[in-house]
């Protein structure tokens, strides 16, 4: 059985061809994709609106992306001084949490024994 070698020199000069060959791979892709027209007025009809992360105590500078009055994307706003324009997983999550179906959008107050699951709506 013969053992196959490899030198510190083969290693390094088959990792940058294969690295130079992904990087013409991924330059030559983008360059060919066709931009349907339909989609590249998507971005015309979307509102930018700052606003801030209410997903814990740091209240992070956003900006929300909303198109036809629902948030579509949230992403962090450079403008901030001390998120610099990074967001968490928690602050990305908002989205999720807004328009989840559990979500509670009104007070609710417990009728029935505790953990039979029966709440009513108070004003």
């Amino acid at each position: 059985m013969s053992r196959a070698t490899m030198t510190r020199r083969g290693f390094l000069k088959s990792t940058a061809a294969m690295g130079a060959a992904g990087a013409l791979g991924i330059s030559a892709a983008d360059s060919l994709t066709a931009v349907d027209p339909a989609h590249a007025d998507e971005a015309s009809d979307v509102k930018i609106i700052k606003t801030s992360c209410r997903a814990c105590i740091a209240n992070c500078a956003v900006l929300a992306h909303v198109r036809d009055g629902r948030v579509v994307k949230i992403e962090g706003n450079p403008e901030s001084p001390m998120s610099q324009g990074g967001v968490c997983a928690k602050g990305l999550a908002g989205i999720q949490a807004l328009y989840h179906p559990n979500r509670n959008k009104y007070p609710m107050r417990r009728v029935g024994e505790r953990g039979t699951n029966q709440w009513e709506r108070i004003s």
